[in-house]
């Protein structure tokens, strides 16, 4: 689950830049989203959650008695109406990699540049002119959410049918939006959407695969470069997503509506320690245990090494002892004198 097939990337990038590196709290929302756990601690029967920004209020566990009320597994904090500011930062880091990334590939990439459009305020968030092909591609990211859902859509249940419904349907929406203007302007658009969870729409993928092309090289280069663009992707859009839901500070209220506690240190549910002394205690180490065999052969070398070393000097001759202990039990004396053979 950790390690997903649409996402592996979040928890698999090992951490050598500030995009890579998450700080605890902002590493415990990233887990607690993907084993789909509660970001906080579980309300009681009695009690209710109020979002700072809107004031909508859910009641018990997971019900949701209003369309986009608050929950306590934060998906509320990407739909906020009145929480706009917040989310900005989210789209703000994915914006800032995708620059990095068209600047390593060799593109001429700017960032929020306007008067492409005259007859309208519309502001790309990338800006690429490409001189090879005469041509300049607008882009516009954006963050979306699966589990959003309101009285007109609910894109939540087409998520759960279709992986990454949600960031086509945003794509589809600015595409219907910047479309029309761009081609009077004889401009390109591509909308680079993102889903909470990791997914990119099928327009950012195409969009990845002609930076990695752009960047040249041999095969495994791009293959390199491609693992350093989605990691980077993935730990942004991790970051700015777990940034966001600890940037609400939601209100924790009683049923006659006052406020137990505040909701801004999020906290995931703890594990019961074990109570104190009931561990068992470290054993001093032991000799392993061996069979009564093997501790017999080991004493007797043992002894018969220190034998020879203390009674064996280097002119004694090795076979005077066998043959003394042959010649007694043959009842002969050994002749005095004699060579040995």
């Amino acid at each position: 689950m950790f390690f997903s097939h649409h996402e592996p990337h979040a928890l698999a990038a090992i951490p050598s830049d500030a995009i890579t590196t998450y700080s605890n709290r902002v590493f415990a929302v990233i887990v607690a989203r993907r084993l789909l756990l509660p970001t906080q601690q579980p309300l009681g029967d009695s009690e209710s959650l109020q979002c700072q920004y809107c004031h909508k209020t859910t009641h018990g566990m997971g019900c949701r008695c209003r369309y986009d009320a608050p929950d306590i597994y934060g998906d509320h904090a990407f739909s906020c109406a009145r929480g706009r500011g917040e989310r900005g930062k989210w789209h703000d880091g994915l914006r800032d990699v995708w620059m990095m990334l068209g600047s390593m590939a060799g593109a001429s990439i700017s960032k929020e540049v306007s008067g492409f459009l005259p007859s309208s305020n519309m502001r790309a968030d990338l800006v690429i002119s490409d001189s090879l092909t005469s041509s300049t591609t607008l882009f516009d990211v954006r963050t979306c959410d699966p589990t959003k859902h309101n009285s007109s859509e609910n894109i939540c249940r087409e998520s759960a049918a279709v992986p990454g419904a949600s960031a086509e349907h945003e794509a589809a929406g600015k595409n219907k939006k910047w479309r029309a203007s761009c081609q009077q302007m004889g401009l390109r658009f591509v909308s680079l959407c993102h889903e909470s969870g990791g997914r990119m729409s099928q327009a950012t993928t195409t969009f990845l695969d002609s930076l990695v092309h752009r960047s040249g090289g041999s095969t495994s280069d791009q293959a390199r470069f491609r693992t350093f663009a989605s990691q980077r992707l993935a730990c942004a859009n991790a970051s700015g997503m777990a940034k966001l839901i600890l940037s609400f500070n939601n209100h924790i209220r009683r049923s006659d509506g006052a406020v137990v506690r505040s909701a801004r240190d999020v906290r995931l549910p703890q594990v019961p320690e074990a109570p104190i002394g009931s561990h068992r205690q470290r054993l001093a180490p032991t000799r392993a245990a061996v069979s009564p065999v093997e501790d017999f052969e080991r004493d007797s070398a043992e002894r018969n090494t220190t034998f020879i070393a203390h009674t064996s000097p280097v002119h004694q001759d090795p076979l005077e002892n066998w043959r003394d202990g042959t010649a007694s039990a043959l009842g002969h004396v050994p002749e005095l004198g004699r060579t040995p053979e």
